[in-house]
C-alpha cells in the first residue's frame, strides 16, 4: 500500500487526472499499473494497464463519483 497523501487527482467536467509515485520493491521496481474504476453503487471495471504512474480517464460521466484503485505489478506479476 502507497502513501494516498501522495496521489494526486483533479477532476475536470470531461476528465480525472491521476498522478502516483512510482512503486518500488528495493529490487527492480514495478513495471505496469492497472487501473480500475468503480462509480458509486456500481461493480469496478478494469479501465487499462499503464507504464508511467499516471493516467487520465476521458470516459468520466457529469456528477458521476468514482473510486479509482491502482494495482502496481512487477515483472513476475506479483502485485
Amino acid at each position: 500500500t502507497e502513501n494516498t497523501k501522495e496521489i494526486s487527482v483533479t477532476a475536470f467536467p470531461d476528465s480525472v487526472d491521476i498522478q502516483w509515485p512510482g512503486a518500488t520493491d528495493g529490487w527492480r521496481g514495478f513495471w505496469k499499473y492497472d487501473i480500475w474504476r468503480q462509480a458509486l453503487g456500481q461493480s469496478a471495471e478494469y479501465r487499462t494497464g499503464v507504464l508511467e504512474p499516471v493516467y487520465t480517464d476521458t470516459t468520466v460521466a457529469p456528477s458521476t463519483q468514482y473510486i479509482y484503485t491502482i494495482v502496481a505489478w512487477d515483472l513476475h506479476y506479483a502485485g
